[in-house]
C-alpha cells in the first residue's frame, strides 16, 4: 500500500493531542496520589499524637486512617499470628507479627515487624482499617475465640514501619510531577514550533525538515512505485515509512545496512526489518516473516550498494568503524553495486 502525500501538520496535532491528554491523565493521578498522601507526611512532620485508651475506644471507622499515634496499654498478649511469604508452597520469609494489646476491657490488634514483646506496652503506628491479612486475622480471632468478639476493636494498629513504602511512593508522585511538566512543555513547543516535533527533528538529519518533506511529497504525488506493506511507499528517491503518528523517511541513496531482526520472548516471535542510514538512523519495520523478507528484498533491490544480512563482525564494522563502513558503502554505490 502506498500513501499520496504526507500531512504532518495533521500528525503533528493529532501527536500533541495524545501528549495533552496523558498528560492530562498523569496530572489526575498526581492529584489523586497527592490527596491520599498528604496526610500521612501532614502527620508524620507534626507528630507523634498519643492517644488515650479512651480516644482509641471512642475512635469510630468513619474516622480512620489515623496516622503516626502513639498508644499504651495495660498489657499485650501475643496472638500466635504471622504474616509470612511461600514460594511454590515453601514459607520462605516471616513479614509481620500480630498482637493484642489491652486497653482496659478491650482488645486492639498490632502489627509488628518482630516477634511480639509482651513486656512492652506502648507502640507507635497507623490505626487502620483491617485489610487483606489483617482483617483475616481479626477474622479469624473473632471466629475462634467467639467469648472475646464484644471486646476486640474492629480496627488494627499498623506498628510495622512502612515510612519506606510511603517514601517510594512520595518518589514515584516526584516523577510523576516532572513527567507531567515534562508533557506540558513538550506539548506547548511543539504547539508554537512543528520543527520540535520528532517527526521534523528526524528529517533534520537531512537537512531542512520542510524541504525534506516537501520532496518526499512531491515524488510520492508522482510514484508508481508500490508496496503491499502497510504505510510503506518506495518513490525513485525514498523510503517512506508511516504508521499512526510516526513518520520515517531515508534517502535511498542513504541506506547503508539493512537485515531482519527476530525477537523471541514471553509474547512470541516478532520480526524486523532494520534499515539504519549513514547518519546512524534506525528505521525499524514489524511485520510477519514473509512480509519482513519482502521488505528486506525490495530495499534491497533499490539500494544495491547497501550490506545486506547480519553477522557480529559486521555489527562491529559499523558501531566501531562507521565512518570506514560508510565509505565502503558509498564506494559500491559509485561502482554501480547490484543487489546481493
Amino acid at each position: 500500500m502506498s500513501v499520496t502525500t504526507i500531512d504532518v501538520p495533521g500528525m503533528v496535532r493529532r501527536s500533541n493531542r495524545n501528549v495533552l491528554l496523558l498528560t492530562l491523565v498523569g496530572f489526575i493521578i498526581l492529584v489523586v496520589g497527592v490527596v491520599l498522601a498528604a496526610p500521612y507526611w501532614l502527620r508524620q512532620f507534626s507528630g507523634p499524637f498519643p492517644m488515650t485508651m479512651a480516644e482509641v475506644i471512642a475512635t469510630t471507622p468513619e474516622s480512620l486512617p489515623l496516622y503516626n499515634v502513639v498508644i499504651t496499654g495495660d498489657q499485650m498478649l501475643d496472638t500466635g499470628y504471622e504474616e509470612y511469604t511461600t514460594t511454590n508452597g515453601v514459607r520462605t520469609s516471616t513479614d509481620a507479627y500480630f498482637g493484642g494489646l489491652l486497653l482496659g476491657e478491650k482488645i486492639l490488634v498490632v502489627r509488628v515487624g518482630s516477634t511480639v514483646d509482651e513486656t512492652r506496652t506502648e507502640y507507635q503506628g497507623s490505626l487502620l482499617m483491617p485489610a487483606s491479612i489483617s482483617k483475616e486475622v481479626l477474622d479469624d480471632i473473632n471466629a475462634e475465640e467467639p467469648e472475646i468478639r464484644e471486646f476486640l476493636l474492629p480496627f488494627v494498629l499498623d506498628a510495622k514501619d512502612e515510612k519506606d513504602a510511603w517514601t517510594m511512593g512520595a518518589v514515584a508522585l516526584v516523577v510523576l510531577l516532572l513527567a507531567v511538566l515534562y508533557g506540558l512543555f513538550q506539548f506547548f513547543a511543539r504547539s508554537r514550533n512543528i520543527n520540535k516535533h520528532p517527526i521534523m527533528q528526524g528529517l533534520a538529519r537531512m537537512g531542512d525538515p520542510e524541504q525534506v518533506l516537501s520532496e518526499v511529497n512531491n515524488e510520492l504525488l508522482v510514484s508508481e512505485q508500490k508496496s503491499t506493506f502497510p504505510g510503506l511507499s518506495f518513490t525513485r528517491n525514498w523510503l517512506v515509512y508511516s504508521k499512526g503518528n510516526a513518520l520515517e523517511a531515508v534517502r535511498l541513496g542513504d541506506v547503508m545496512w539493512v537485515y531482519r531482526q527476530t525477537v523471541t520472548g514471553r509474547g512470541g516471535t516478532q520480526h524486523f526489518v532494520h534499515v539504519y542510514d549513514r547518519y546512524n538512523r534506525l528505521i525499524a519495520i514489524p511485520g510477519k516473516e514473509n512480509q519482513v523478507n519482502e521488505v528486506i528484498g525490495a530495499v534491497v533491490g533499490r539500494a544495491p550498494w547497501a550490506i545486506g544480512g547480519y553477522s557480529e563482525d559486521i555489527k562491529k564494522a559499523w558501531n566501531t568503524g562507521r565512518a570506514n563502513f560508510i565509505a565502503t558503502v558509498d564506494g559500491r554505490r559509485q561502482q554501480g553495486a547490484r543487489p546481493q
